[in-house]
């Protein structure tokens, strides 16, 4: 029971903080000496971090969702689900396709170790783009799409009213775009860089908050889309693994539902902490902390 919520910790907390949540499984559990979680705790860790998601930003959900049957006159929430489909299209292809070498690298807690130290790459990447554009003189800000304040807020705009920002603007990076300014290439981009997290040791969030920074999104922006992208990958590789989920043993249900809970509420709070985070101090602390982090897993596998 202990392991099931130890784990269900570190996956909450991994999944959204941008320090990749498959590398520190495998370094947890192989420091737990837990050969194998089990196909029922996996699917549990993920559909906890799942409910997390949803929690967080139920508001934008049920605006995306009324917009699309059409009970609310809401087009930026209406065409930002359509970007998270758009950005969900690269990881749908590169799954199957890299499989066999993903299967591979998830059995090695030592490739974990050392993948750790791309995603820290990838963190110093995201931020460079953004100091660059923040210490460019001269250029004009880029134009606002009709309907969008430059006020900050706190939240959505209200389901139907569709004005104001999907999220605060930063007022250190008055060049960096709003998701409401987010295009079809730029959700492709991002999407790319989800696939690069298929790997354990790259981190989901890191890869495609990066990623967003670097096409011109404020590091609030870029955070919030990538975990509204979380949402199709969690739902999908959950459907995926039910059909095996059926006839998989694993551990009881008691730790299964022990793990699941405990990667809820650590969810929850690693994404609201990490939306406070974002907002105030950048991503070099998390790039830094995995490169602890490699460096120990690469002692330990060694």
């Amino acid at each position: 029971m202990l392991v099931a919520i130890l784990l269900g910790i570190v996956q909450g907390l991994t999944e959204f903080i941008p320090v990749s949540s498959s590398g520190h499984l495998a370094l947890a559990g192989a420091v737990l000496d837990v050969t194998t979680r089990g196909l029922a705790m996996d699917v549990a860790l993920h559909m906890g971090t799942l409910a997390a998601v949803v929690v967080v930003f139920r508001s934008e959900l049920f605006g995306m969702l009324g917009a699309l049957l059409g009970r609310v006159d809401a087009p930026v929430l209406k065409r930002l689900a359509g970007l998270l489909v758009v950005g969900t299209v690269p990881i749908v292809i590169a799954g199957p396709l890299l499989q066999p070498t993903i299967e591979r690298l998830a059995a090695s807690p030592r490739a974990a170790s050392a993948l750790l130290l791309g995603t820290a790459a990838l963190l110093l990447a995201g931020e460079a783009f953004r100091r660059r554009r923040v210490t460019a003189v001269g250029s004009p800000a880029p134009s606002r799409p009709r309907g969008a304040s430059s006020a900050p807020t706190s939240g959505p705009s209200p389901a139907g009213a569709d004005h104001g920002r999907l999220a605060p603007p930063d007022p250190e990076d008055p060049h960096g775009r709003g998701l409401e300014e987010l295009t079809g290439t730029r959700a492709v981009s991002i999407g790319v860089a989800q696939c690069l997290a298929l790997a354990p040791g790259i981190s989901r969030s890191g890869a495609t908050i990066a990623a967003g920074m670097a096409v011109g999104m404020t590091r609030v922006a870029a955070t919030r889309f990538s975990f509204l992208l979380s949402l199709p990958a969690l739902v999908g590789a959950a459907v995926l693994t039910l059909p095996d989920l059926a006839v998989a043993g694993g551990p009881p249900l008691a730790e299964v539902l022990a793990g699941a809970i405990a990667a809820f509420v650590a969810g929850y709070a690693a994404i609201r902490l990490l939306l406070a985070l974002v907002a105030r101090f950048g991503l070099q602390v998390f790039a830094g902390y995995c490169v602890v982090i490699a460096t120990i897993g690469l002692a330990l596998t060694a």
